[in-house]
């Protein structure tokens, strides 16, 4: 019996000791892992030779593409002043400004070989001048080049175009001379535009009145009449006092601009939509304050509404003028 338990014993403890073995053989658990250190940056790396070589060519380059920028495309580009007009003087501080165009609107250029340039004034151009002039800053803007004065000083020696302006004042983008009304140092709110171009007053698109291109030879009896029939819509503007002239000429979006103000719905102070009703509450909305710039001009309005005779300094006639206009060179 003792010799059984000393071979249990002895079988016991060899057991133990391969177990012992094993774990002594075995590979220890994974420590935890340790949060990986950022990469650091690289060195910066030394320029190569051929960056060495083309840095002064590529600052003599861009060096000199800023001077032909300055010196060649942006006089053509940008407005060649920030200003385009001056200040306002105090009496003309009530009127809103009237922005026209030139060629297409007031005249039609014409060329031949026989006679050259000859410019065909619009039927209707006299009269047009003739009844804003008292109610708005008229200011001509063209992408012509100054050689147009002669042609304005022909149809308009009484200056009632107050301001001119030319191609350098335009902004040129994407191949096309657009007129910017943010830069006329004019209360955008007063400011409406004629043009028969929509693209060249894109810029402040709300404030533009398209106007059908004039083509002399489609009207061989001279009754063109779209000047003549804004004239009722644009003295309205003027007189009414209107806080935005955009907002009142977004009411006609989509639609004929005279015909729909004729036939459309009354102003409030107006008991009917007739074009000699709305006039009328506008002038007694000037009663007792208005200037006598604004009083001549409301008379002259009535007397031409009456069919009167018209005086001279109110209503020129077009009759001695209203064929081509012709200028040497």
């Amino acid at each position: 019996a003792a010799a059984a338990v000393g071979a249990s014993a002895a079988a016991l403890s060899a057991r133990q000791q391969q177990q012992l073995c094993a774990c002594a053989s075995a590979p220890a658990p994974p420590s935890p892992a340790e949060p990986a250190a950022p990469d650091a940056p690289p060195p910066p790396s030394e320029p190569g030779i051929v960056d060495k070589v083309l840095a002064p060519a590529r600052e003599a380059y861009e060096a000199a593409s800023d001077a032909v920028y300055d010196t060649f495309i942006k006089p053509y580009a940008e407005p060649s002043r920030d200003k385009l007009l001056p200040d306002l003087p105090p009496a003309l501080a009530a009127k809103p400004t009237l922005v026209v165009a030139l060629d297409g609107l007031l005249i039609e250029s014409v060329y031949t070989r026989q006679h050259g340039w000859r410019y065909v004034k619009r039927p209707g151009l006299d009269a047009f001048l003739d009844q804003l002039f008292p109610f708005y800053e008229i200011v001509l803007w063209t992408e012509c080049l100054v050689n147009a004065d002669p042609v304005v000083d022909k149809f308009d020696p009484r200056r009632r175009i107050r301001h001119r302006l030319y191609r350098d004042t335009t902004t040129y983008r994407n191949g096309h001379h657009y007129k910017d009304l943010e830069v006329l140092n004019r209360d955008l709110r007063k400011v409406l535009i004629l043009d028969t171009d929509d693209e060249s007053y894109a810029m402040q698109p709300s404030h533009g009145i398209t106007v059908p291109e004039y083509k002399h030879a489609n009207d061989p009896e001279k009754k063109d009449d779209a000047l003549t029939k804004l004239v009722p819509f644009l003295q309205y503007c003027a007189l009414a006092g209107l806080p935005d002239l955009s907002a009142e000429l977004a009411q006609y979006a989509g639609k004929d601009l005279a015909t729909a103000f004729e036939g459309g719905p009354e102003p409030p102070c107006a008991p009917r939509s007739d074009t000699r009703q709305r006039l009328a509450c506008c002038e007694r909305r000037e009663a007792g304050g208005a200037s006598r710039l604004w009083q001549a001009a409301i008379a002259a309005a009535r007397r031409r509404r009456r069919g009167g005779p018209a005086r001279e300094h109110d209503l020129g006639s077009d009759a001695a003028a209203e064929g081509a206009i012709a200028l040497e060179g």
